[in-house]
Order: C-alpha cells, then structure tokens, then sequence
C-alpha cells in the first residue's frame, strides 16, 4: 500500500500489530498533509513521532518509481 497523506500513514503506524518485526511504509512523492502538499516536511514528522513512539527507528529509504520505501526497525 501507498500512502498518499501523511494522517493515513501515520494511523496505521500506529494501529498496526508490528510484533517487534521490521517493516516498510511506501509514502508517496505527491503524499499530503492536512490535504495541501507538505513543503517543510511535517507530516513526515508526524510519521516519525508515531514511529519513535512505538520503538522503532529508521533504518533506511529507496526512492522508488512515484514513492519512496521507508524502513523501519525496533529500536536497540
């Protein structure tokens, strides 16, 4: 799946059962935030801190073809 707003990415980030797994969040080139493209990057932000809350850290990104594949892992 690709998300297209950061508020959607956000959510399943954090409803979402990871089980102490790694895993991916695809968020698309044109991703949106509070329904206007984000130019200072804080829905990214707002993605991290459901990230960061729930004891993950980044562990990577690949731009892909319209999107870019976030990686993410527990925090040591």
């Amino acid at each position: 799946m690709i998300f297209r707003s950061y508020e959607d990415a956000a959510e399943h980030v954090g409803s979402v059962n990871l089980k102490g797994q790694p895993f991916d969040l695809a968020i698309s080139d044109d991703c949106t935030f509070a329904g206007q493209p984000d130019l200072i990057g804080a829905g990214m932000a707002l993605v991290l801190d459901v990230v960061l809350s729930r004891g993950y850290e980044p562990d990577g990104v690949t731009q892909r073809n319209g999107h870019r594949q976030y990686k993410y892992r527990l925090s040591a």
